[in-house]
């Protein structure tokens, strides 16, 4: 039998009702996917839902089962290692997914991994336009569903179970995916909806294990900065093709950057397409008649936001609100 295009993976412990919900959208709206579902230890209530499940799919469906809870990460890795898909799609169960979200993640991963647009439970979220479906670099990935090209899984591997099942575990997957010359992808124009995700483990563990995986991604990835960058009023945005690209590299290692940009310079960004490079070069325009006043009240806002921020300035002659000593990006190694 062929390698299925798309593998849709869903790790299951119990939560019957949330997780048929999960699973009758998935099937619905994912035409041509198989279904690998991996039940880590479930109750005999959701293996007997499962099993109505399994029976009718065939070869569109493989099911496995762990006889205890392995844990989440774990339980991801098994479905991975059973995919030989070119895209595998982890989709948790509190998770539903709706028509048309899975071609343009299964497009936008072909360079790395992409994860959708993730919208709560009762909010109404607006998709892309043509312009913004354009899928930005990220580096704010969820396992409540993620893409994964071929290529990445066999280069990087699986994920790194001694990390916590969440931010950090991920952090270091994007930071392999990077070092591997892969990219990670927001895809604009694919939309899920997440319930509220059941969190097992008492807070001191939940802590201690979130304090372990900053430590393990600050030693092998160096720990994030932000930044906040100002050109000045007088700087013709044409010339600033170099930084940007410097920006968007130290972006891509996670680093995040607020930029200032007057009218002009911000037009230029829009129509050179930089302001979808990635979400973690965030642009904030100031006023056209009182820039100053507004870049003062903005830029101290943000300092109180982000008390670590670490303010650059991108042309001589670009000077912070008084007080402010800031660096030059030509002198900064980021």
């Amino acid at each position: 039998m062929p390698s299925p295009l798309i593998d849709i993976i869903v790790p299951v412990w119990n939560n019957p009702f949330e997780t048929r919900a999960c699973l009758a959208a998935v099937l619905a709206h994912s035409p041509g996917a198989r279904l690998v579902v991996v039940d880590n230890g479930s109750s005999r209530e959701t293996e007997r839902m499962l099993e109505e499940f399994s029976d009718p799919l065939g070869d569109d469906g493989l099911f496995v089962k762990s006889e205890r809870n392995i844990g989440l990460i774990p339980a991801i890795n098994m479905g991975l290692e059973l995919s030989d898909s070119d895209c595998a799609v982890i989709v948790r169960p509190h998770v539903l997914v709706s028509a048309g979200w899975l071609a343009p993640l299964v497009e936008a991963a072909k360079d790395g991994l992409a994860t959708p647009v993730i919208a709560k439970v009762g909010t109404r979220v607006r998709l892309a336009s043509a312009r913004t479906a354009a899928c930005p670099e990220t580096c704010d990935i969820s396992f409540a569903a993620l893409a994964l090209s071929r290529r990445l899984r066999s280069e990087i591997g699986s994920f790194d179970e001694q990390l916590d099942g969440g931010e950090w575990c991920l952090r270091d997957y994007v930071g392999q995916a990077w070092s591997h010359g892969f990219r990670t992808r927001l895809c604009m124009d694919s939309l899920i909806t997440a319930g509220e995700e059941t969190v097992f483990g008492s807070e001191e563990r939940l802590g201690s294990l979130a304090r372990a995986g900053r430590e393990v991604c600050h030693q092998r990835w160096g720990e994030s900065r932000s930044y906040a960058v100002y050109f000045g009023a007088k700087t013709d945005a044409a010339g600033l093709e170099p930084i940007v690209q410097q920006l968007l590299e130290s972006a891509r290692k996670g680093h995040r950057f607020t930029l200032f940009l007057h009218r002009k310079q911000q037009q230029h960004f829009m129509r050179a397409g930089w302001d979808m490079l990635h979400t973690s070069l965030e642009i904030r325009t100031l006023s056209r008649f009182t820039a100053t006043r507004d870049f003062v009240r903005q830029y101290q806002a943000l300092a109180c936001e982000v008390p670590a921020i670490i303010p650059l300035t991108g042309a001589d002659g670009a000077l912070f609100p008084e007080g402010v000593v800031a660096q030059s990006i030509s002198e900064v190694s980021l």
